[in-house]
């Protein structure tokens, strides 16, 4: 069997009421945070429940977002966006307001930018690389992210020059 905390229990309760107050309901969410935000414990309920593949697909979405920086600043909800999607981000948003990680005051702002942000486009590809002088292999596509880190860390600002120069 497995047990629920009070914690997780009052998470689950913030969680519900800030999805009902944005209209932003998800089962995953949900289910996620009452396996105490931790995926290995969804075996636990394996016993008793059948999860579609999407809803996993939707928790390792929400975690990975959970993993990266909190998301009180519009740099953290774009970067959230950019790297795992609108949807985790804004379930991920909800379970931070619940734990009261995040300012309630920020949330109609976060939202806006989750629902209307226009995500832009990274500036470069491998074949912008090789005409750089870069040889097709496994090196390339190190190079590719980590130019492609340093773009989203700079706010998406870094021109395709400027990231050519950081090679």
């Amino acid at each position: 069997g497995f047990y629920i905390s009070h914690s997780q229990v009052e998470t689950l309760e913030h969680l519900c009421d800030f999805q009902d107050r944005y209209g932003l309901g998800s089962v995953a969410s949900r289910i996620y945070v009452l396996a105490d935000m931790n995926l290995k414990n969804l075996e636990k309920f394996s016993d008793y429940l059948l999860f579609p593949k999407i809803f996993l697909k939707d928790m390792q979405a929400i975690d990975s977002v959970l993993e990266m920086r909190d998301l009180e600043d519009d740099a953290a909800i774009k970067e959230a966006i950019y790297w795992h999607g609108r949807a985790p981000t804004a379930q991920a948003l909800m379970i931070e307001l619940a734990q009261d990680r995040v300012m309630n005051g920020f949330a109609s702002k976060a939202l806006d930018i989750i629902q209307n942000w226009d995500v832009p486009d990274f500036p470069l590809s491998g074949q912008n690389l090789i005409e750089a002088g870069l040889k097709p292999g496994p090196d390339l596509g190190k190079s590719l992210s980590h130019l492609e880190n340093l773009w989203v860390e700079s706010g998406f600002s870094l021109s395709r020059q400027k990231l050519l120069q950081e090679l």
